[in-house]
């Protein structure tokens, strides 16, 4: 089963009216703390414009994920009476992210999200501490949204084979471009797998057919996959995609 889709990043959600787009990764909640009217927005949105959508990518607040202060609208950020700002980020157990982790939680079932995903910044660096906590925040987050699936997106230092092996453990998924890096290890072919298409030479790059034929070939080796483009026009890479498969190349 394979579900096709883009980012919402760059692109006006009023102007989706895509029947063939089945996937949306929404990074609202990403930078602030959404209000549940925004949240309920969103909902109506996609209610409204993607008719047949059927994932339902949230991004987790970067509270829990970042260091406060390690992105620029940190600068607006206010701590809370009796919270330790030092307190938050990188999945460490502690109640300030205790706190984050419930206002994400409901605006997952807010939104009806069917993942979430959560990205990691460069600065988290694999180290035992950091494993240690995004294991076991992940192992007991599960628990309290069954329903929803996970999504981890680590940026810097970390190896491909070593992230495989900790989602396997987390039992989520791992969110890879791949196209970029061609050589470095997949998925099984059971797993739930989440492809993050951002373009071979960046956010700004355009794929040739070639690459969405390459891309359509790696897809076959897998059950169920979900696929994201975030690239300059993710709405034209999703017709393109889906054009080129309904050929059956």
């Amino acid at each position: 089963m394979r579900f096709v889709g883009c980012s919402a990043a760059y692109i006006d959600r009023k102007k989706l009216k895509l029947d063939n787009c089945h996937a949306i990764e929404l990074p609202d909640a990403f930078h602030f703390k959404l209000k549940p009217k925004s949240v309920r927005r969103c909902r109506e949105e996609i209610e409204s414009n993607l008719p047949n959508v059927k994932r339902i990518i949230w991004t987790a607040w970067h509270v829990l994920t970042h260091p406060i202060g390690e992105l620029p609208v940190d600068k607006k950020f206010k701590a809370k009476e009796g919270e330790d700002i030092r307190a938050f980020g990188y999945f460490k157990p502690s109640l300030e992210n205790e706190n984050a982790w419930r206002a994400i939680q409901s605006q997952v079932e807010q939104v009806g999200a069917t993942d979430l995903l959560f990205k990691t910044p460069v600065s988290f660096s694999p180290s035992s501490s950091n494993i240690n906590h995004i294991v076991q925040f992940m192992k007991n987050a599960a628990k309290q949204l069954p329903e929803v699936h996970f999504i981890w997106q680590p940026e810097g230092l970390w190896q491909r084979e070593q992230c495989l092996e900790l989602v396997d453990e987390m039992g989520i998924s791992l969110a890879i471009d791949p196209l970029v890096d061609t050589k470095a290890a997949l998925p099984t072919s059971d797993k739930y797998v989440y492809f993050k298409l951002l373009g071979r030479h960046g956010l700004r790059d355009r794929y040739s057919d070639d690459d969405l034929l390459e891309l359509l070939d790696i897809c076959d080796n897998f059950e169920h996959v979900t696929l994201v483009f975030k690239t300059a026009q993710p709405m034209k890479d999703v017709e393109r995609f889906e054009t080129l498969a309904s050929l059956s190349f």
